[in-house]
């Protein structure tokens, strides 16, 4: 009897040691269908959506940032005040933003790093200057905790072969290995058919008509208001306030936007009616490639999904 009882009390710990080593390790996917799928709570504290990593069995909640250059960016003060677990590889890049100001980051290895229940390891991310991350979101405090730590981009799910799923309004970000969408968002469980149109890498660039002028703009998260080069579109103007005018950095008696009619070419040749959007003449560096922004107030209205394998963007 006491051999009996010490196997089965081995057993049990064997049992809860396995179940231990899944919750560790990030085996945190759901299956559905031909797909698996993992739920990350989106947080919007200002206006742009964050999300929770854990590095070094810390805690620290960081931007979700579709626009962003890289796979993940890091503040200095947070990596050189909280982090241990990385080391500098001596490699560096040259990064640029909407207006076309530079900034050399150091090239940084996470050993590992947790998403949600998900677990990466050996993560590439790279070292931004607080004084340079201050600039990077703007229309938020510069002390804004999330600002400062950093962003997560589509890049670090193009590497890791994961598709994603993006819907403001439940404040979810769905982390998607496989063909397909998660349940309650496919064609057949809800009354909506999804739109799909290709996108340009290295970011979620697509065509666009503004007003019938054909565009190319970078859909961004990360962007608070929709954007356009000067000059390049016309239409009715329309006011500014003053928190446009803030993050623009022009008096409200100078700043204006031009209401125009949003429509996408689909995959299948036909266009997609968006519907009326501002959008706001701005100096955007001819580095970017792109003509304008679409941002924080496309994605509050539509669910979007992104597929890096067959380079799609959809939406609905």
């Amino acid at each position: 009897m006491k051999a009996k009882s010490r196997n089965k009390r081995q057993s049990f710990f064997c049992i809860s040691i396995f179940f231990l080593f899944i919750l560790c390790h990030g085996f945190a996917f759901y299956t559905h269908h031909n797909i698996q799928y993992a739920v990350i709570p989106l947080s919007f504290k200002h206006w742009y959506p964050s999300v929770m990593v854990n590095i070094g069995g810390k805690p620290f909640p960081i931007m979700f940032d579709l626009g962003g250059g890289h796979e993940m960016v890091l503040g200095d003060g947070l990596l050189k005040r909280h982090l241990k677990h990385y080391t500098y590889t001596g490699e560096t890049i040259t990064t640029y933003d909407a207006e076309g100001r530079s900034d050399v980051q150091r090239e940084v290895k996470l050993k590992t790093m947790q998403l949600g229940n998900l677990v990466f390891n050996n993560v590439t991310a790279f070292e931004m200057k607080d004084e340079v991350s201050k600039n990077w979101g703007g229309g938020v405090p510069d002390d804004s905790e999330v600002i400062l730590n950093g962003h997560i981009d589509t890049h670090f799910f193009m590497r890791h072969h994961l598709n994603i799923l993006i819907d403001y309004k439940a404040q979810k970000l769905y982390i998607i290995r496989g063909e397909g969408h998660p349940p309650g968002y496919s064609t057949n469980e809800h009354m909506h058919s999804w739109h799909k149109t290709k996108f340009f890498p290295p970011n979620i660039t697509t065509h666009a008509q503004l007003n019938s002028t054909e565009v190319k703009l970078l859909w961004d998260t990360g962007a608070q208001f929709h954007y356009i080069k000067k000059g390049l579109i016309q239409g009715k103007k329309s006011p500014c306030s003053q928190l446009v005018a803030s993050e623009l950095g022009l008096p409200r008696t100078k700043c204006y936007g031009i209401e125009t009619d949003l429509m996408i070419p689909e995959a299948s040749g036909k266009l997609s009616h968006i519907g009326p959007a501002v959008f706001y003449p701005y100096d955007l560096s001819s580095i970017l490639e792109i003509d304008g922004i679409l941002s924080a107030p496309f994605f509050k209205e539509h669910v979007v999904y992104i597929n890096f394998s067959e380079k799609t963007v959809s939406w609905y």
